[in-house]
């Protein structure tokens, strides 16, 4: 090229530059910072300064017009009088790129990475799920009303020292029980749950045929009354149980709910700390009863306890 005239800001790229020459000072701006970013086998190609435009083909460029170096004039533009142009930048002017092998997914960890680098999945993708987390809790009554029994179409009592659940003397009876602040993740897989009574009283030879459903609920409301108890609202998944017979004083345990209790922190509403109810119902075939110690008439190692493992 010929003598060019001295480039704007050619002393500094301060706020006078930026006033007079905004464009030009943005364009060297980013130039510099190519310089910073890039590395320099890539940037001792580059011309030294980043300039305005790309002058197209064909362009008829006027006389007097600075064509600083590192404008891009593309082939067939017609340069003035006096103006030469420098070689063109090829792609032979570059040198080749070589994958680094310490980038590249192996399978093996790269040299100077320690662990907890692992290499992806081939050809990316997203990252693994994080590992399952299990869990596990006992939970109980917690108050008077959190459990009771009732007699359909007879009578409701939430404040008995036991739970009468089959067939009494005449009549059949159901038992609710409201077990607090379950910790299971809503969506969580469980794994096992029971529920582990202590027995007030002998009692065998009799069949006890019952039902054990869950309150389809997010978290329940204990009834009060006699309407409220029969008008629960129940788990399609329900368990057949006969207790077998039972001796005063010891620990009985019911079999494993885990659909149960799946059916209500799977519900979208679920969140963890909510109560759960089980409900046991008797049925027609039921010939005796049993009577597990009540939150008003047991110590408290003798109420109903709710036990739970899942995976999150």
């Amino acid at each position: 090229m010929t003598e060019q005239k001295p480039l704007p800001c050619s002393r500094a790229l301060d706020a006078d530059c930026y006033r007079a020459h905004p464009a030009w000072a943005r364009q060297a701006f980013a130039y510099r910072l190519i310089h910073l970013l890039v590395p320099a086998e890539i940037t001792r190609r580059l011309p030294k300064f980043l300039r305005l435009a790309l002058i197209a083909p064909g362009v008829d460029i006027p006389p007097g017009v600075d064509i600083p170096d590192g404008t891009v004039v593309a082939p067939g533009a017609v340069v003035p009088p006096g103006e030469a142009l420098g070689p063109w930048i090829t792609p032979s002017m570059f040198p080749p790129i070589v994958p680094d092998p310490a980038l590249q997914d192996t399978g093996t960890v790269p040299p100077l990475y320690v662990a907890p680098w692992e290499p992806g999945p081939p050809g990316g993708g997203p990252p693994p799920p994080p590992p399952a987390e299990p869990g596990s809790g006992t939970y109980y009554s917690l108050a008077s009303g959190d459990d009771g029994t009732w007699r359909p179409g007879l009578w409701f009592d939430p404040d008995d020292n036991f739970l009468y659940f089959g067939f009494t003397p005449s009549w059949k009876s159901n038992i609710f029980m409201t077990f607090c602040g379950v910790l299971a993740p809503q969506g969580s897989t469980i794994t096992t749950a029971r529920v582990t009574f202590h027995s007030g009283q002998s009692a065998g030879n009799d069949i006890v045929d019952v039902f054990i459903y869950g309150n389809r609920v997010d978290t329940p409301t204990n009834p009060t009354t006699l309407a409220e108890a029969e008008a629960l609202v129940l788990t399609p998944q329900a368990l057949a149980w006969d207790p077998g017979d039972w001796i005063e004083k010891n620990y009985y345990d019911t079999p494993d709910l885990k659909h149960i209790i799946q059916a209500i922190v799977g519900r979208p509403g679920w969140v963890p700390g909510n109560n759960i109810m089980i409900i046991i119902k008797a049925t027609d075939t039921s010939e005796a009863y049993r009577a597990p110690g009540s939150w008003d008439g047991a110590a408290f190692h003798a109420v109903p306890a709710l036990y739970v493992e899942w995976i999150a």
